[in-house]
């Protein structure tokens, strides 16, 4: 709350504000993060757009930090900075239009930082943007778009979670623009991404009894042409999608299971070749 008396000045015969030096202070705004594909298998890249707000820092502020950064959890591998691309926007709208208004990577603008040169503890990268420059040749920005990549790897299928591969993006600024300690990154926004498994149980007929070493092979179509190639072993077995990956047997294990991971949600065909 802010107060303000007004004095009369006998000068100027009128009601005046003396010594009322007051700027409105920007909000932090909210950060909104999305994936261009949330059904994933291991191997596949996924695109993320973090949209946020450009902050308002009076001219003469002593603080303005403006950072956007993403952690990211197991099962996520950062393609790097080399596949990051910083655009703006007038209306926060991610279009064919945004794709024309790239923030040039270079030091006026920002960097990205990773490991221990990031403001946030356990992030995996940070842009941090220059932000006196950034206004100065953006003037009709409004809001940052930051997009960047990830690979799914072999350890995202995890059994014990239901809450798919996460990742959470940040914006950091300074609450007052005139004091340090006043820095937050709390503003968050976390996407999941989901892949799966199939798990088989081969047993005899009185459907107890496990039978270990029968052998199978996963195919995406019904006449069973395009096989689905994994690897590992002793009934357990993810998802390879490399294109020379070899034609390795499915076989349960001692209990007669056998566990498939890291696979996008569809149809797929499983078909016995040795009992």
């Amino acid at each position: 709350v802010l107060n303000l008396y007004p004095t009369w000045d006998q000068g100027s015969s009128q009601w005046v504000l003396n010594n009322a030096n007051v700027t409105i202070k920007g909000d932090q705004g909210t950060v909104d993060k999305e994936a261009d594909d949330t059904n994933v298998s291991i191997g596949d890249t996924v695109t993320y757009t973090v949209t946020t707000r450009i902050p308002t820092y009076p001219s003469n502020a002593t603080y303005k930090a403006f950072n956007v950064g993403d952690t990211m959890g197991t099962g996520l591998t950062w393609d790097g900075a080399e596949k990051l691309t910083v655009y703006w926007s007038d209306d926060g709208v991610v279009d064919e239009a945004v794709k024309g208004q790239v923030v040039t990577n270079s030091a006026d603008h920002y960097s990205v930082k990773t490991g221990s040169e990031t403001k946030k503890e356990g992030a995996t990268f940070e842009v941090q943007f220059n932000y006196d420059k950034l206004i100065r040749d953006y003037s009709t920005a409004k809001y940052i778009h930051v997009v960047y990549t990830a690979t799914i790897n072999e350890d995202a299928f995890q059994e014990e979670t239901e809450s798919g591969i996460t990742n959470t993006a940040y914006t950091g600024v300074h609450n007052d623009p005139y004091d340090d300690n006043s820095y937050d990154d709390d503003t968050e926004e976390t996407e999941e991404t989901f892949i799966y498994g199939i798990t088989v149980n081969k047993v005899k007929e009185d459907g107890t009894t496990p039978l270990p070493g029968a052998e199978f092979k996963l195919y995406r179509d019904t006449s069973c042409q395009t096989e689905v190639k994994f690897n590992g072993s002793n009934g357990v077995y993810k998802y390879d999608a490399g294109q020379d990956a070899p034609s390795v047997a499915l076989a349960t294990d001692g209990s007669g299971q056998l566990k498939l991971q890291g696979l996008a949600y569809g149809t797929y065909y499983l078909k016995e070749t040795k009992a």
